[in-house]
């Protein structure tokens, strides 16, 4: 035990502590982001999709913490007691856009971010989840609303891709005729590609 109501099972669960410093209690299976530091913790705030500041997640409380109190968040392994009954068992978890803190199992569509929290371990009023946080991605449909903090979207990239490719003559350099077999053929380029 750490101390407290939170059992760490050794070799399959990496715990923090930090402060909660929102003005309210934090309940147990609450998406959380570090938002500042006091002493040597910590403090966090519930999660939001819809910014980089408030997406980028250490983890999902493992407890009740009150407010002004020190509390444990797991940012790897399991976190029982969260109600996954809307989930199906082994569905992806992610932060929601919408509510601060929640977790959802529709990716969040754009200009929010996609940030994958972990999976459902089961469908229950009493459940489990397994926490693996991921990086947040971008859903944004260009490159120029990323930064090096978030990865690229494969649509953000295709866009990107599909501004650069010059034409020649008014006709696309690349041409595709459909029939029974489809065929490409490929117009000589006059101008480069930016890179």
């Amino acid at each position: 035990t750490n101390g407290q109501s939170v059992i760490l099972q050794h070799g399959q669960e990496v715990h923090i502590r930090a402060t909660n410093k929102t003005g309210a209690t934090i309940t147990n299976g609450t998406v959380v982001y570090i938002n500042d530091v006091q002493g040597n913790h910590p403090t966090f705030a519930k999660a939001k999709a819809d910014s980089l500041s408030t997406c980028n997640i250490i983890g999902v409380t493992t407890e009740d913490v009150l407010d002004n109190a020190t509390g444990f968040i797991t940012t790897l392994g399991s976190v029982d007691g969260v109600d996954t009954h809307l989930f199906t068992p082994g569905a992806s978890l992610y932060v929601s856009a919408t509510t601060a803190g929640l977790l959802t199992a529709t990716p969040p569509s754009s200009p929010n971010y996609v940030v994958k929290v972990g999976i459902a371990l089961n469908s229950t009023n009493n459940g489990d989840i397994f926490v693996q946080t991921v990086q947040p991605r971008a859903t944004d449909g260009t490159l120029a609303a990323n930064t090096d903090l978030t990865v690229p979207s494969q649509k953000a990239v295709k866009t990107y891709a599909d501004t650069k490719v010059s034409s020649v003559s008014g006709t696309a350099p690349v041409s595709v005729t459909s029939g029974t077999t489809p065929t490409v053929s490929m117009a000589a380029a006059t101008t480069s590609v930016d890179g």
